[in-house]
């Protein structure tokens, strides 16, 4: 009898064994001990929240996979972060149980960090951060509350095929094992009480057991779609709710980096042409003072609506400045009025790039014509002043730094280099018989500008620029005015009103260090 009852009391044991591996292989998926993450955000700033996010995650146990290699991952299998297909296919390839996604604009202080489930990549954690005070007010919210905001969607989080998946494997498979038919001593023991050996098939009842299990993990997967759900629909109404927030916001704004800039408004001129001798009626200098004028401006960066790679930091620019037609008096006696007007245009190709989240320095090459000419008037014949019409095509290389400070404000400067091709060789204009036929002309601008963000979408802006041509004659002493050389200076005071749409992170650095504590993952090949 008592010989009989060992073999039983083993098959209990070793079945309730399996069980508990079963049950505890389950129990690893709960914990974000050794979970493998990958990270991936990106937005204004991202450099600074991605670090924080990767500390929390490291600091609670997580095993990280950088930003780099969760985009090259991405890349490498032509997929986005859209839809959880793809989502599921990246944590696939990296082995990942979750994968941490966000949208961030520190200088506005909000922020919106996902967590996608590796096996499927559907969200099982979302939270949005709008903090006021920029972007150390937002890293600091996000070091402190992230954690419990979406720690039990990084728990609750599984990889397609992981370590929980194959000890579950192992234990099915020992369960097998141990219900196959006994050794030959012990079916003779058997033989003398089958009754008793029939009373509790251990097998059956562990066979149960993952039944039941089965059908708890199934009603476990229906309570996590439920509630990934439900975080999506909690998700849109916050962002809803932000959107609301964003239109009802006054000063300040953004004031993050445009990918569309419209600016218009007036420009008080003036310009001074001068000799550095008087050659009487020959040749007469001009002046004018703070003559009322027309700007506007253009910059668009049509990639960065869409994206922030590389390709976002290209755009066009187009500006320039119309004085209307105005009087320009001869000297007494006669005081005669001529009708003047004056014009510069310029079109070109902008390459921009961003350093941190404050300074925005670019490069800008193409072509522009500039004129000032002289009508004639009322008993006022145009060959009555001799003064030249200047008529410039150029082509213009310069480079321009914006520097973004706090509060929406926002500092401007660049200068460029106009290689003047023709400053006019028609009568009355400078290269003509009547003035200095061999002249060579060499021109530089600068400019000065301050900026803030009285709303999301308006920015007044305000400078000073400057524009100066610097003639050498090449004259000979049989030439009708003997002057070696002379300069064309024009400068405006301006105010403008810009219509500024921010892009998707303005072309954000690249490139940077993962955080501190990250744990690369391996790019393998499936």
């Amino acid at each position: 009898m008592y010989a009989a009852s060992g073999p039983r009391c083993s098959k209990r044991v070793l079945a309730f064994a399996s069980l508990v591996v079963v049950v505890l292989g389950g129990a690893t998926v709960a914990s974000a001990q050794d979970q493998h993450v990958g990270i991936r955000i990106v937005g204004k700033g991202d450099a600074l929240i991605r670090s924080k996010v990767g500390e929390v995650l490291a600091t609670n146990g997580c095993k990280l996979t950088s930003h780099q290699q969760v985009e090259a991952a991405a890349r490498s299998l032509k997929k986005g972060f859209e839809a959880p297909g793809d989502i599921a296919a990246i944590a696939r390839k990296l082995k990942l149980a979750a994968i941490v996604t966000g949208e961030v604009n520190a200088p506005a202080g909000k922020a919106r960090i996902i967590v996608h489930n590796g096996s499927n990549g559907a969200t099982t954690a979302d939270a949005t951060f709008v903090v006021k005070g920029g972007a150390d007010k937002l890293a600091d919210a996000v070091l402190k509350t992230l954690w419990s905001r979406i720690g039990s969607g990084i728990e609750n989080a599984r990889p397609s095929s992981g370590k929980s998946e194959e000890v579950v494997s192992r234990a099915a498979g020992k369960d097998k094992r141990e219900a196959a038919p006994p050794a030959a001593d012990e079916k003779e023991e058997a033989d003398k009480e089958p009754e008793k050996v029939e009373e509790e098939p251990p097998p059956k009842k562990a066979e149960e057991k993952k039944v039941s299990k089965r059908n708890g993990d199934s009603d476990a997967s229906d309570k996590q779609e439920r509630a990934s759900t439900a975080v999506r629909k909690k998700a849109k109404k916050a962002k809803r709710s932000s959107d609301d927030d964003d239109d009802e916001e006054g000063g300040g704004g953004t004031g993050g980096f445009p990918a569309l800039a419209l600016e218009i408004g007036p420009r008080f001129l003036s310009r001074n042409l001068s000799y550095s001798k008087d050659f009487g009626s020959a040749i007469l200098p001009f002046v004018v003072n703070y003559r009322t004028a027309m700007g506007f401006s253009a910059v668009w960066f049509p990639a960065a609506h869409m994206t922030s790679a590389f390709i976002s930091n290209v755009g066009l620019v187009v500006d320039g400045e119309y004085a209307s037609t105005f009087i320009s008096k001869s000297p007494p006696p006669d005081s005669l009025g001529y009708p003047t007007k004056g014009s510069d245009y310029f079109g070109g190709v902008r390459v921009r790039t961003i350093v941190g989240s404050f300074l925005e320095p670019s490069v800008t090459a193409g072509l522009g014509h500039h004129a000032f000419v002289f009508a004639s008037g009322p008993a006022a014949p145009r060959n009555g002043i001799n003064v030249p019409d200047m008529d410039y095509s150029y082509l213009r290389f310069a480079g321009n730094v914006r520097l973004q400070l706090p509060v929406g404000l926002s500092v401007m400067a660049g200068a460029g280099y106009r290689l003047v091709t023709s400053p006019g060789n028609q009568p009355y204009q400078i290269q003509s018989a009547q003035y200095f036929p061999r002249a060579t002309v060499t021109g530089f601008d600068a400019v000065v500008a301050a900026g803030y963000r009285v709303h999301p979408l308006v920015e007044v802006r305000a400078g000073f620029d400057l524009r100066r041509y610097i003639y050498k004659t090449n004259a000979l002493a049989s030439d009708p005015i003997p002057l070696s050389g002379f300069a064309d200076h024009y400068q405006a005071i301006w105010v403008h009103l810009a219509i500024v749409v921010d892009g998707m992170g303005g072309g954000h650095a690249r490139g940077k260090a993962p955080p501190a504590g990250t744990v690369s993952g391996e790019d393998d090949e499936e």
